[in-house]
């Protein structure tokens, strides 16, 4: 699809219109930026996602939880706090 805009009208070109292509390739999601930093750091700490990505810790509980679930992180260490547990990557499932 493409995105059309109308040209202000002046002289004999009044009757064309810009053109605009869609971008093919959209954003990455916050998830994909995480799974390629663990693909880089096979074992990173919990801590590191908030400050590489700024984002709130409850989010990023959240998403951790998520790929526990799924199987593509490990808890490696657990401590009392968050920030400090480190983490394996085990890569995806697929």
């Amino acid at each position: 699809m493409t995105h059309k805009t109308q040209l202000p009208q002046r002289g004999s070109n009044a009757q064309k219109k810009r053109v605009y292509k869609k971008r093919v390739c959209g954003r990455r999601s916050l998830r994909e930026k995480i799974l390629a930093f663990a693909r880089r750091n096979r074992v990173f700490r919990a801590g590191d996602l908030l400050i590489v990505f700024d984002i709130k810790l409850s989010y990023a509980r959240w998403l951790v939880w998520k790929l526990e679930q799924e199987g593509v992180i490990v808890l490696k260490q657990k401590t009392k706090q968050f920030e400090e547990r480190y983490y394996l990557y085990r890569g995806e499932k697929r």
